[in-house]
């Protein structure tokens, strides 16, 4: 019965645990249908190029909406983008921002949330579509990012393009978690005895 509840055990911990993309974006959900905001997180996951920062970020939703940027992003710059000709997907993107003040607030292992955007679809969406590039701040080609998951590696203008589908986040259940907790306790203590 132990082997059983440690396998049950390793196999919860390898669920959590995922690839880490070099960009990985979430976000959340509040409000109701028609008023819907959703609250992007971003993390530079790209530490083995430590220079890269992410300089511009958008999303595809049913309509622009952005309500919310972080510190030193500007919301304003772009209506519309597609990476259709840099060698990205034919999506428009329509909620952008963009940091082109000093280039160092998302670098690598660090994480922005803040990029927030209201919709007035009836059904929240699942999943959204996102693009984002980087730029090394010390703006020497030797320091552009390489990895096979991006497009648009431009040496001349020193940028690597992403792009990926967010999934919401789920808000957490207490009653359920907490009942799960319950469980756990009582399966120990019986094992215990």
């Amino acid at each position: 019965m132990v082997r059983v509840f440690r396998s049950v055990l390793v196999l919860l911990a390898a669920s959590f645990l995922s690839y880490a993309a070099a960009i990985d974006v979430t976000y959340t959900v509040n409000g109701s249908a028609g008023a819907w905001d959703l609250n992007f997180a971003v993390s530079n996951n790209m530490t083995a190029w430590p220079q890269q920062d992410i300089y511009q970020f958008g999303v595809a939703l049913s309509a622009p909406g952005v309500t919310g940027s972080p510190a030193g992003y500007d919301p304003t710059l772009y209506a519309t983008w597609t990476n259709f000709f840099l060698g990205g997907s034919a999506i428009f993107y329509n909620n952008i921002w963009f940091d082109g003040s000093d280039f160092n607030h998302l670098l690598p292992g660090t994480g922005l949330a803040g990029f927030t955007v209201t919709v007035a679809d009836l059904v929240a969406p699942t999943s959204v579509a996102w693009f984002a590039f980087s730029v090394p701040v010390s703006f020497d080609p030797a320091d552009i990012y390489t990895g096979s998951d991006s497009f648009n590696i431009d040496p001349d203008f020193l940028t690597a393009g992403f792009e990926g589908d967010a999934a919401a986040v789920p808000e957490p259940a207490p009653p359920i978690l907490l009942a799960f907790g319950f469980a756990t306790c009582g399966f120990l203590r019986r094992l215990r005895r």
